[in-house]
């Protein structure tokens, strides 16, 4: 009797299989509802495109990049700190070098986090904004500010013979790494053969497309940039650091940004691929914007490198003065603080 209401069971649950087989068959498919198809600048840039680049727009657009935001804070919060920590030693420093460093944060989150992020991969006129004000612009500011110098100021000199922070970045300082680094030729290679070599291979294109690519850009021109700018009018002395090798890397910089120039200039639709694709319905024409790149760029160049052709003229007027052949005598970069430099105080 088991066995019969066993077959009898497998044969009720076989005839619903099948006719909800049948059933199912006959019935119309469900559709779902299709998803909205990305637009090409949405795939292209992970966002909608943002809208016509105006005065306001180059003030209030604004995209976090978290590392660089944080890199920002932490440089203006330390610098903040360490000049408070000269005024508790009743010692004083350089307005205008704080102020430097103030605008030369605010510059960079401008290029890594504002207008210069937001717009930095959709107009090939505010890349080469962009880029310049991150190798060009902002070095200069920040070698004003001297942050070594500060740094050195503020951390105390160990007399018992060991090695504390001061000791640590003064011999890394005075390495012989650092002093390849600081070889006008190492700085001309780095720095002027890395800005044409950018421009010239697919590694432009390469940082439009990928964030790793971008970020090591900004990494690698922000500095190699403050190198070439210290070697040309940085406070710390250098074994290099003479006014013959200032001249010559001044001189090689003027041709290398003409020849930068005159490449953009002339070589139309740059990572055309890219600009092309994001199908703009605002703004110049890709060779309308490429040609405002290459005139913003004229700018920007032209007004780092006079800063720093300016910065030269104390130091030929000092060179036709006598010098002194006093020994310890305070260099010229020592800062005073009340009425004895800070140099003497980090003895006292």
């Amino acid at each position: 009797m088991t066995f019969v209401r066993l077959c009898v069971s497998e044969v009720l649950l076989m005839s619903v299989a099948l006719a909800a087989g049948v059933a199912l068959s006959d019935a119309e498919p469900a559709v779902d509802e299709a998803e909205p198809s990305l637009t090409t600048a949405q795939a292209f840039l992970g966002r909608d495109l943002p809208p016509a680049l105006d005065v306001r727009q180059w003030v209030t657009s604004f995209r976090l990049d978290p590392i660089w935001a944080l890199v920002c804070l932490v440089a203006l919060v330390g610098y903040v700190g360490a000049i408070i920590g000269l005024r508790r030693r009743d010692l004083c420093w350089p307005p205008a070098r704080s102020i430097a460093w103030v605008i030369g944060c605010i510059a960079l989150l401008w290029t890594t986090n504002g207008a210069g992020r937001v717009y930095g991969d959709v107009l090939f006129s505010m890349h080469i904004v962009q880029h310049l004000t991150i190798a060009s612009i902002i070095p200069v500011l920040f070698v004003i500010a001297d942050p070594k110098s500060l740094v050195l100021q503020v951390l105390q000199t160990r007399d018992d013979g060991s090695y504390g922070p001061r000791e640590w970045l003064s011999a890394a300082s005075a390495s012989r790494f650092a002093r390849l680094l600081g070889h006008p030729v190492a700085v001309a290679t780095l720095f002027l053969g890395g800005l044409i070599v950018f421009y010239s291979s697919p590694l432009f294109e390469s940082s439009l497309r990928s964030h790793t690519a971008h970020m090591l850009m900004v990494l690698y021109f922000l500095a190699t940039g403050i190198l070439f700018a210290s070697s040309i009018f940085g406070t710390s002395p250098h074994p290099h650091q003479r006014d013959t090798w200032r001249y010559a890397l001044l001189g090689l910089a003027f041709g290398a940004y003409a020849y930068l120039f005159w490449y953009l200039d002339t070589n139309e639709g740059l990572a055309d691929s890219w600009f092309a694709a994001l199908d703009r319905s605002w703004g110049a024409s890709l060779v309308r914007d490429q040609r405002n790149g290459v005139a913003l760029g004229m700018i920007l160049g032209a007004l780092s490198l006079m800063t720093m052709s300016l910065s030269l003229i104390p130091s030929a007027d000092a060179a036709r003065r006598p010098r002194k052949a006093e020994s310890g005598t305070a260099p010229p970069w020592t800062l005073k603080g009340g009425d004895k430099t800070t140099s003497e105080a980090d003895t006292t």
